[in-house]
C-alpha cells in the first residue's frame, strides 16, 4: 500500500493487490404479499341493560347476507361480535331495544 487508492491485502502484511470482488448475483425480487379480499373489519361491542330481552340486532350486507341475528342476552353483560365486509358491499346494523328506553 505505497500508494493512495491502491488496493492492498492488510490481512498478509505486505502491499499485494486484492483480488477483485467476484460479482454479485443481483438480489431476488421480493415475495408479494398474497391478494387480499378487500374485507372491512367491522367490529360491534355492547353491554345489556336489566332487561336484555328487549334486546336484539341484525347485521347484514346487501352481498354477503346475514352474518348476526341475535336476540338472547343476559342481563347486565358485555357482548362482542365481528364481522368481515367486503369492501365494495354495503353493510347495515339493526340494533334494537324493544320498549324503546335503551
Amino acid at each position: 500500500c505505497d500508494s493512495w487508492n491502491s488496493n492492498g491485502s492488510f490481512c498478509d502484511g505486505g502491499s499485494n493487490p486484492a483480488p477483485a470482488p467476484a460479482p454479485q448475483p443481483a438480489p431476488a425480487p421480493a415475495p408479494q404479499p398474497a391478494p387480499t379480499t378487500g374485507c372491512v373489519p367491522l367490529a360491534l361491542e355492547f353491554k345489556t341493560d336489566d332487561y336484555p330481552e328487549e334486546t336484539s340486532f341484525v347485521i347484514s350486507s346487501s352481498k354477503q347476507g346475514i352474518f348476526y341475528d341475535e336476540n338472547t342476552f343476559r342481563a347486565n353483560r358485555g357482548y362482542s361480535y365481528d364481522a368481515c365486509i367486503e369492501s365494495n358491499d354495503c353493510a347495515t346494523l339493526r340494533f334494537e331495544d324493544a320498549y324503546g328506553d335503551g
